[in-house]
């Protein structure tokens, strides 16, 4: 693992303008002895990973890694990740875990399910998505929420997570403003200049995680949005943990706006701590000519809560 991550910190260099010779590079790397697998590294990062990116990247602004009990549901790794200066028409994206931990089951109700809530400044109450409606989860079962809201107006505004579930023939809500975090909005003066947009296509990642309910949905979701002016053809999709490339994913052609989630389904993900750092890069290889070439990775430090501890990541096509 040292080895591997040596020479990804010498083709870093490439990154940085500086010209890096091939039979230079080997000359430096000649003491360590090379596998297969190496090798198919190495390639691949100077053929395909030498082009300058722009590096997206959501802040923690509150985080709550529980456990708190309420209803028999348990919270656990609630975070709200966003642009820690948020303006007027910006967006904020909230995940937590919820494990029923009764004795027998537990119903998640078909109309509100699994949500987030939103205060505004003016006191309004918004439900952001409703998910897992009608889930019935059985003792130590747990579900996750993943969502995004646009906070469109100045002022404090306080997000929690929440939910509705079935019990004893009842209704039953989480509580009002549970583990609430607090957010403040303000209005960002910028100066627009007016310059004509070439049509071209503009991939994007916005958000992703990992998920492993059960065997079949093992794997790393990500949301990924066309935000160009003009179709995307297919492209592939690179995942890559700790500078390590794991998996890839086709994805279809995408409409001007069109937004899809994706998936790496199938990666075994093995950490080798308390948080892996994970990249995940739309259309690594520059087969698309898009509006901007500097927006492509998506890059989140995750806890590894949801990963097998150990090593033995295994490099697939998807």
């Amino acid at each position: 693992m040292k080895n591997i991550k040596y020479i990804l910190n010498e083709i870093k260099n490439i990154k940085g303008g500086q010209k890096l010779l091939i039979h230079h590079f080997f000359k430096h790397i000649k003491p360590i002895l090379l596998t297969s697998l190496l090798l198919t590294l190495l390639l691949a990062a100077i053929f395909f990973d030498i082009l300058p990116v722009q590096i997206v990247s959501a802040e923690t602004l509150c985080k709550f890694e529980g456990p708190d009990v309420r209803d028999d549901l348990m919270l656990t790794d609630y975070y709200v990740e966003g642009d820690p200066e948020i303006g007027v028409g910006g967006t904020v994206i909230i995940s937590f875990k919820l494990t029923y931990v009764g004795k027998y089951y537990v119903t998640i109700d078909p109309d509100m399910g699994v949500f987030a809530a939103a205060k505004s400044p003016d006191g309004d109450v918004r439900i952001v998505d409703k998910q897992h409606r009608g889930v019935t989860l059985k003792s130590q079962q747990s579900v996750i929420f993943h969502g995004e809201i646009t906070l469109n107006k100045e002022g404090e505004w306080l997000i929690w997570p929440s939910y509705c579930i079935i019990k004893d023939g009842k209704k039953i809500c989480g509580p009002s403003e549970w583990h609430a975090c607090t957010i403040r909005v303000k209005t960002i003066k910028t100066t627009k200049t007016t310059t004509p947009l070439t049509p071209k296509p503009d991939l994007y990642i916005s958000y992703a995680w990992y998920q492993a309910l059960t065997v079949e949905d093992m794997g790393f979701y990500y949301k990924i949005k066309n935000v160009g002016n003009e179709p995307s053809n297919r492209s592939i999709t690179q995942l890559i943990i700790d500078g390590i490339p794991v998996a890839y994913d086709e994805v279809p052609p995408l409409s001007p706006g069109e937004e899809r989630n994706e998936v790496f389904l199938g990666v075994d993900w093995r950490c080798t701590g308390d948080s892996d750092l994970i990249e995940i890069v739309a259309d690594y290889n520059n087969q698309i000519s898009e509006r901007d070439e500097y927006n492509n990775v998506y890059r989140r430090t995750m806890s590894c809560i949801y990963a097998v501890k150990g090593v033995g990541l295994i490099l697939e096509r998807i």
